[in-house]
């Protein structure tokens, strides 16, 4: 026998225990980032709810909704810069935003969700990743 064709051999059974152990936590990699996003998705949704509702509080209004629209979709706006109300103790999100006009919540991690309260007085939340 060679001696040089052991090393081969060797280094052929090396290649395939760091490929499986690389697929391995590749695989627990991915998996604890898409739950690392899940979770801050409803730590972001929270910190939402506890800001219509410390406005809610502070104002004794709810956040203005837009007219003509069947799902009465609110106007953030009011979170960030006073509406002139008195109480307002704001800004109620800590999060950056941009408002296109259209009421729509863009935050950081690039999805955008739109508040509604149905007709039923049930909330609710459209998600959209964009």
């Amino acid at each position: 026998m060679k001696k040089g064709a052991m090393f081969g051999l060797d280094a052929r059974i090396a290649l395939a225990i760091f490929g499986a152990l690389s697929v391995i936590s590749g695989a627990a990699l991915y998996s604890a980032i898409q739950n690392s996003k899940v979770t801050s998705f409803v730590a972001q949704h929270a910190e939402h709810a506890k800001a219509f509702e410390s406005y809610y509080i502070d104002t004794g209004e709810f956040v203005a909704r837009d007219a003509g629209v069947l799902m009465q979709q609110f106007d953030i706006d009011s979170l960030y810069v006073n509406p002139s109300l008195n109480g307002w103790k704001g800004p109620y999100l800590s999060v950056n935003y941009e408002n296109d006009g259209s009421n729509v919540f863009y935050p950081l991690n690039g999805y955008t969700a739109r508040y509604e309260l149905y007709e039923t007085g049930t909330w609710g939340l459209e998600i959209s990743n964009g």
